[in-house]
């Protein structure tokens, strides 16, 4: 009984059927989705993408459904229990809800729906290729859907956010200083490009660390540019789930007696409770109670990352480890 409750701790993300960092990036999202309220905004489609699911119009026994799968899902992720499943319920029920309603279509919502389901549904073998995929997809549209914007090629988006949206003299004022057209139009292209590498850096193994600061560090200025954005608040908690685990670790081994065909090490980076612990408070104190946590959220993340950065000391030891009885290892590519 004790070792049951103990498997409930929330805040132990190791020995789960679903890899550490994950469950905690899971977790992390789970509780964005309640603090923020938006399992109140799971309602019966209205105008949806599929059309069947206009039969569903002003349904309240959907909504409750809808509302109840969500809360379970992640109840089932922040308990431990069967997160897997718990993760396929919140991304699916997300997900249909993208679908069944056009006007609370949102690309953050959707990248989390996407995020939940990988967790979910790949083996554990593959779920971090998956995810890779997944953020490199997601900056290869956003610089491709710029490039293809010609407002964004000769800088008007960008100088009409800054200078009507944003409202920002401070930037309009060292845009005027100099050549603003040159000026606007040389931030947009800096995006584009900066987001078009991040899909290689994220791609190549070797560079995913330095894809982390870059990504972080650009999601940090974009939100100080735009004073708090919702978007930026989420992904560079997603991109913990790179910083936990190495994937060299996933070893296959030659089969024998007795022996699974694989063998998996959920070893994390320094995979205490009281890591855990620390990244899941400060990010959720700060995001409650600072009055400026957009501009400080990004320090807690700097902050979470130089605690897991040394990772080689475990690295060696899962490898020593696999390496015993005799068996062959073959490292997944």
């Amino acid at each position: 009984m004790n070792a049951y409750l103990k498997s409930l701790n929330p805040f132990e993300c190791r020995d789960t059927e679903m890899l550490p960092q994950l469950l905690l990036v899971c977790k992390l999202c789970f509780c964005v989705i309640v603090l923020k309220g938006y399992y109140l905004e799971l309602e019966a489609p209205f105008l949806p993408f599929i059309a069947w699911l206009d039969v569903f119009h002003g349904s309240a026994a959907y909504t409750w459904l809808m509302r109840a799968g969500a809360l379970g899902g992640g109840t089932m992720i922040l308990f431990n229990i069967k997160p897997k499943v718990g993760a396929t319920l919140l991304g699916s029920i997300l997900l249909l809800h993208l679908l069944g309603t056009r006007l609370d279509f949102k690309n953050h919502v959707m990248l989390t729906a996407c995020v939940f389901l990988i967790c979910g549904l790949a083996p554990n073998s593959h779920v971090m290729r998956l995810y890779r995929w997944q953020f490199a997809l997601l900056y290869f549209g956003a610089a491709f859907n710029k490039l293809l914007e010609t407002d964004w090629r000769n800088g008007r988006f960008f100088q009409n956010w800054m200078e009507n949206r944003l409202n920002s003299p401070f930037l309009s004022d060292i845009a005027h200083a100099t050549n603003p057209t040159l000026v606007y139009a040389g931030a947009s292209w800096a995006t584009i490009i900066l987001e078009f590498v991040f899909v290689y850096l994220i791609l190549d193994k070797r560079w995913n660390r330095t894809a982390i600061w870059l990504a972080a560090g650009f999601h940090f200025s974009t939100t100080v540019f735009t004073g708090g954005s919702i978007f930026g608040f989420f992904v560079p908690g997603l991109l913990i789930a790179f910083l936990g685990f190495d994937e060299t670790s996933l070893v296959r081994t030659t089969p024998s007696a007795a022996k699974p065909l694989f063998t998996q090490k959920q070893e994390a980076i320094k995979s205490s409770v009281s890591t855990y612990w620390l990244l899941f408070t400060l990010f959720w104190l700060i995001h409650l109670y600072a009055p400026y946590y957009f501009y400080t959220q990004t320090a807690v993340f700097t902050f979470c990352y130089l605690a897991l950065f040394p990772y080689s000391d475990t690295v060696n030891w899962v490898r020593r480890n696999t390496r015993s009885n005799n068996d062959t290892p073959v490292l997944e590519s």
